[in-house]
């Protein structure tokens, strides 16, 4: 008589052990999570630190002394921050020697929950179309094209699409075009022409619920260009310092120093995680081995009957292992799809409450990340399935059935 299919067997043991199968498979997926999660947060910053760094498109942003690290948080996270100083200084800057182009920002943000405004408390950059060489370049549609004063471009994540209207402080803005995604802030802003929001705030005392008050006089951060040190340019903690220096009434903020707070603030995380997935991996095989163990051992009197039915030791060793496999390739891939959902539904919460960007890894790197999670909760399966499927064939059928009773 053919003993019964593999399957069908494994089938019938998890059905019988549902509560020891749900604590099997969590402890895997926890090790598979935990793997996958800190290897696409690590590549979803990089990707978007190079595209955030390469969007900015300055060597040093100058902004009101002690004003940095607000200004950083917008970068990052698009939250909005108002601040200004005189257009004076931007002549200053211009003076130190390396300075090879600037170009002025004036921060605004929409009001909140007003008819007047089409967004609520929404990041507005004003920025001059002439003299710019940070935003238009990363129109995702002709970037040489002219710019009108109400004419408006919008990050990546905003939802209207060109050809959209806009209505800020109750002027409208038609939306001209959408820049490439970075991952940050910038995602999340709107920019807007100096004349534009100029026009904007004239006309907001009798349109807007609230007035806007500027200034054709003010900016909020001035953007330095600095002459490639190739051709005798200044290295940019030396013009950073230089700059503060002369002109003390200002902050300047360095890229790179943006880069290392960056990943200060996501190292504890993936900290978090690498310690998660290494203990909880030990665990996992610790824990499925212990429990196939004792399975073994309460099943005896079962695997005496199948080897009584004609099942080979090679059989029962199959079935013993492809048990604890199966489990574990479960695990693994419901850790993956718990990781990845987390990722997908709370990445932009992620990114605003640890102050860093973030961008999907590419497929191939992610594609990655998901066979090693995979592979380790395989791994996690084969180590902790070997000896109690070895000792399982190693039963003889009469001597199973008669110690199956122990």
């Amino acid at each position: 008589m053919a003993a019964p299919p593999v399957f069908d067997l494994i089938a019938a043991h998890l059905r019988h052990r549902p509560v020891q199968s749900v604590i099997l498979l969590l402890a895997v997926a926890i090790a598979a999570a935990a793997v996958f999660a800190g290897r696409v947060l690590e590549q979803g910053r990089l990707k978007a630190l190079e595209q955030s760094l390469a969007r900015l498109g300055a060597d040093l942003v100058v902004v009101p002394r002690g004003l940095s690290q607000a200004t950083e948080q917008a970068i990052l996270t698009g939250q909005p921050a108002t601040f200004t100083l005189p257009r004076s200084v931007e002549a200053k800057v211009q003076s130190i020697p390396g300075i090879e182009r600037t170009a002025t920002q004036l921060f605004l943000k929409s009001l909140t929950n007003a008819a007047c405004c089409s967004a609520s408390n929404l990041f507005l950059v004003a920025f001059d179309p002439e003299s710019d060489f940070t935003v238009r370049p990363w129109l995702l549609d002709h970037p040489d094209r002219p710019l009108g004063p109400d004419e408006i471009l919008a990050g990546a994540a905003m939802i209207p699409e060109p050809g959209d209207t806009l209505r800020f402080y109750g002027h409208t803005f038609t939306l001209a075009g959408k820049l490439a995604a970075t991952g940050s802030g910038l995602d999340l802003t709107i920019f807007i022409p100096r004349e534009g929001a100029l026009r904007m705030a004239r006309e907001s005392a009798q349109k807007a619920e609230a007035e806007l008050k500027i200034s054709p006089e003010e900016v909020s951060a001035i953007l330095v260009r600095l002459q490639p040190e190739a051709e005798g340019g200044p290295p940019a903690w030396k013009a950073a310092y230089e700059i503060e220096s002369r002109i003390p009434e200002v902050s300047v903020i360095q890229p790179d120093d943006l880069i290392a707070r960056t990943r200060q603030n996501l190292s504890g995380l993936l900290t978090l995680l690498r310690g998660v997935g290494g203990s909880a991996w030990p665990a996992a095989v610790l824990l499925l081995g212990l429990t196939f163990a004792l399975a073994v051992n309460e099943q005896k009197r079962e695997i005496g009957i199948l080897r009584a039915l004609g099942g080979r030791r090679e059989f029962i060793f199959r079935l013993v292992f492809c048990e604890v496999l199966a489990l574990a390739i479960a695990g693994g891939i419901l850790g993956l799809s718990l990781a990845g959902g987390i990722l997908l539904g709370f990445s932009r919460l992620i990114a605003v409450r640890l102050q860093f960007p973030w961008l999907w890894p590419d497929l191939p790197a992610l594609g990655l990340s998901a066979g090693l999670g995979l592979a380790l909760a395989v791994s996690a399966g084969g180590l902790a399935g070997l000896l109690p499927a070895l000792s399982a064939s190693r039963l003889e059928p009469a001597e199973a059935m008669r110690r199956g009773e122990l």
